[in-house]
C-alpha cells in the first residue's frame, strides 16, 4: 500500500491533427461532437503519459512501425507493428486508495471487488484504516 507510483510524464512524443469528422450532422444527438484522426510518433525511449482514460473519446491504436510497450495494472504488453489496443473508457488509476474512492462513488448499492490475494490484503489493510472493515475482516 506504501509503494505509490509516480505517474510518468509525456517525453519524446510529438502528435499531429490528420482530420476531423464533425459527428452532429451525421449522427443524431453527437453536436460537438467530433471524431479525430491522429498520428503520434514516440522517439525510442519516449514515454506517453501520465496515466488517463478515453471516457467519452474513444479511438483505437495503430502502430505504424517499431513496437510500443503499454503498461497496465503492472503487466507490461508489447504491440506493432499493426493493430494495438483501444483507447476507452476503462481507467487505470494507480493507487487503492484513489481506485476505492472512485469505485464508492460510482456504485449503485453493493460494491462488489474481484482482487487478487495480495490486492485483497490490501484492500482488507485499507478498509480496516478508515473504519469500514466489517466482522468477516477480522484478523
Amino acid at each position: 500500500m506504501g509503494h505509490k507510483q509516480a505517474a510518468p510524464e509525456t517525453k519524446g512524443v510529438s502528435v499531429e491533427l490528420l482530420a476531423t469528422v464533425d459527428l452532429g450532422p451525421e449522427i443524431e444527438g453527437m453536436a460537438g461532437r467530433e471524431l479525430r484522426m491522429r498520428k503520434v510518433t514516440i522517439e525510442p525511449g519516449g514515454v506517453f503519459g501520465p496515466l488517463h482514460d478515453h471516457r467519452d473519446r474513444p479511438g483505437t491504436v495503430f502502430i505504424l512501425q517499431g513496437t510500443i510497450t503499454d503498461h497496465r495494472n503492472g503487466v507490461a504488453t508489447d504491440y506493432g507493428p499493426g493493430p494495438g489496443w483501444p483507447e476507452d473508457r476503462t481507467a487505470v488509476i494507480d493507487s487503492p486508495e484513489a481506485a476505492l474512492d472512485q469505485a464508492i462513488a460510482g456504485a449503485e448499492g453493493q460494491l462488489f471487488a474481484l482482487p487478487t490475494y495480495t490486492a485483497l490484503l490490501d484492500l482488507r489493510n485499507l478498509l480496516a484504516q478508515r473504519g469500514d472493515s466489517g466482522r468477516y475482516w477480522a484478523s
